[in-house]
């Protein structure tokens, strides 16, 4: 039996923000004690603002981090902070936090995601996708900021476990074209390309396209088979200007386990096969109102699908 799903969001919000003096961020591994108090953070208070000066505490990943430890999603990321665990179904990753876990009963809505100040978390399941079904891949992303503990006051009953808010590599920063390739001994490869740009106009533009295939577990005994696969593909495109920014991202994962087993001299097989697309479109303006104020509009569009197919059974 096949049940399908549908669910269109729209977000929108007006804030005043009070921006501080900008602060270059410096790699962090060479960065002096005084450089690190310097790194500046978004997420804790919607504005930027140095992390000796943020009421939270926050733990910042850098593009430079996820390249040195060839990090392919967000659940591995944050897997290297102190007090996270990932654990996986072989489908999906969920994270925890201090001895707390996430499973496929809470779907991972004890986490809020945000992709530039934009909510991901699907307003179907309300679940926060971080391992290769996440909306974003993995090398657009400038910097992952993670705000533990409880965040509810400021961002809602998402944030229990914490805020993982991602910024994205603008066009000034991509600045060419960026192509990876990679294989692995499980049938599994990806491909990931990236380009960006800055007009004469001050206009910065970055596109995005990656798939991937992989093979994530292939099991055997004695009393039959289990294999569990994945193919995901993601797009992304995004416009910064002096004072707005516009962001696209799609996602489509098809996810299949099958499985076979012997009983009573009888062989019997299973599949549960599944498609989900992710389509979020947000934007942001903003009006100076001073020197360091600013009135900030943000809207957010997300749909969200879920093809699911309950076990079909064979014998």
């Amino acid at each position: 039996m096949d049940s399908l799903s549908k669910l269109t969001s729209i977000i929108l919000g007006i804030s005043c923000t009070f921006t501080p003096p900008t602060v270059a961020q410096e790699d962090l591994f060479d960065a002096s004690l005084e450089d690190l108090l310097a790194t500046e953070v978004v997420g804790v208070s919607k504005t930027k603002q140095l992390i000796s000066e943020a009421p939270a505490n926050v733990a910042v990943i850098t593009a430079e981090d996820i390249a040195r430890y060839g990090y392919r999603n967000i659940a591995e990321a944050i897997s290297r902070l102190p007090g996270i665990a990932i654990t996986r179904d072989n489908t999906y990753s969920y994270g925890g936090v201090r001895g707390m876990t996430s499973d496929n009963a809470n779907y991972n809505s004890r986490f809020l995601l945000m992709i530039n100040g934009h909510r991901i978390n699907d307003g179907l399941y309300d679940q926060a996708l971080i391992g290769d079904e996440s909306i974003i891949d993995i090398h657009t992303i400038e910097r992952i900021e993670f705000i533990k503990g409880p965040g509810a006051i400021m961002y809602g009953g998402n944030a229990l476990y914490g805020v993982i808010n991602i910024l994205t590599r603008s066009g000034r920063q991509v600045d060419g074209t960026e192509l990876r390739v990679a294989a692995a001994t499980n049938d599994g490869f990806s491909v990931s390309q990236i380009s960006g740009g800055e007009s004469e106009t001050g206009l910065q533009w970055t596109a995005q396209i990656s798939h991937t295939e992989v093979a994530k577990h292939d099991q055997s005994n004695d009393y039959g088979h289990y294999s569990g696969r994945g193919r995901h593909t993601k797009a992304m495109g995004q416009l910064i200007g002096d004072n707005f920014s516009v962001t696209m991202m799609m996602a489509e994962h098809q996810l299949k386990n099958s499985e076979w087993w012997t009983y009573d001299g009888a062989d019997y097989t299973a599949s549960i096969p599944e498609k989900t697309r992710q389509l979020t479109l947000g934007g942001e303006y903003s009006w100076s109102l001073g020197n360091k104020t600013a009135l900030v509009a943000l809207g957010n569009i997300n749909r969200f699908y879920d093809d699911y197919s309950i076990y079909e059974y064979g014998v």
